[in-house]
């Protein structure tokens, strides 16, 4: 059993966003086990798809930068999307 929690927890896409709040540019940080093409999507307080960019990743660490600088102040969602699955985190643009 707890070889099965460990492979979940492993498999857990997990990713960090600085700066946070930001006038202009955030970066996304985190690993990956597997190069591959990965997908952020920013979506806005009502729930829309205001952005949509296709990263590729490498094995290990991994820092991609995401202009924010037009986007008007408020709060907006990060998802990324692997083939291993997905994560949100918020991130608010002053």
């Amino acid at each position: 059993a707890n070889n099965t929690i460990w492979c979940i927890a492993f498999l857990k896409l997990q990713f960090t966003l600085y700066p946070n709040p930001t006038t202009s540019n955030t970066i996304i940080n985190f690993d990956s086990p597997i190069s591959e093409n990965v997908t952020a999507t920013i979506v806005n307080a009502l729930g829309e798809n205001v952005k949509t960019i296709s990263l590729n990743v490498e094995v290990g660490s991994n820092s991609k930068e995401i202009d924010l600088s037009g986007f008007t102040s408020g709060l907006y969602f990060v998802k990324l999307t692997t083939k291993r699955g997905s994560n949100i985190q918020k991130v608010i643009v002053d």
